[in-house]
């Protein structure tokens, strides 16, 4: 993308910084509270996103490519559209669970035989987040605590869940495409 805008605006040197989702908002939240704004451009998680938004440091862009775009990707104020999206998938172990036994749909997760089985990356919060949207808050707090007690949460990055997850140490994971 930098190279594409470089050579449509070449009277603009862009600085493109590669940094993990939650690195842009430390960095931007320390900026604008020392009274600077490097920033135009931002590409982050929705959650890390709106820890930045909420500090009204964003203005409405109404680009002509942000009609391509699906009402669900989009915000209808006009301050975000999402570029991509990321897919959670659910793996298992086919070594510990028989395909018949598999959860056929996310209810089927909260039945108490996949309590604490589930391993997830703790830096994955959307997965979480979209089952609480999905299927309500109030299947979090009933079904015998919901989803906070059917996942097993892991800091390590490496070895990543689905390392974990071969070697037999959890049935099921959560991962992220």
């Amino acid at each position: 993308m930098v190279h594409a805008f470089q050579k449509k605006y070449p009277f603009i040197e862009p600085k493109l910084f590669r940094l993990g989702s939650t690195q842009v908002v430390i960095k931007v939240l320390q900026e604008h509270r020392g009274g600077v704004h490097l920033f135009d451009v931002i590409s982050a998680t929705s959650f890390q996103f709106y820890e930045i938004f909420k500090e009204d440091l964003f203005q409405k862009y109404d680009s002509p490519e942000r009609r391509a775009f699906l009402e669900d990707f989009k915000d209808k104020d006009g301050f975000w559209t999402s570029a991509y999206h990321n897919a959670s998938v659910i793996a298992y172990n086919t070594g510990l669970v028989k395909p018949a036994d598999l959860p056929k749909t996310y209810d089927d997760l909260l039945l108490p035989k996949w309590n604490g089985k589930m391993l997830m990356d703790s830096r994955e919060t959307e997965w979480y987040a979209s089952m609480l949207q999905i299927l309500g808050r109030e299947k979090d707090s009933s079904s015998c605590a919901g989803w906070r007690n059917r996942i097993s949460l892991s800091d390590q990055g490496e070895p990543s869940s689905l390392q974990v997850l071969a070697s037999g140490e959890a049935p099921l994971a959560v991962e992220q495409l």
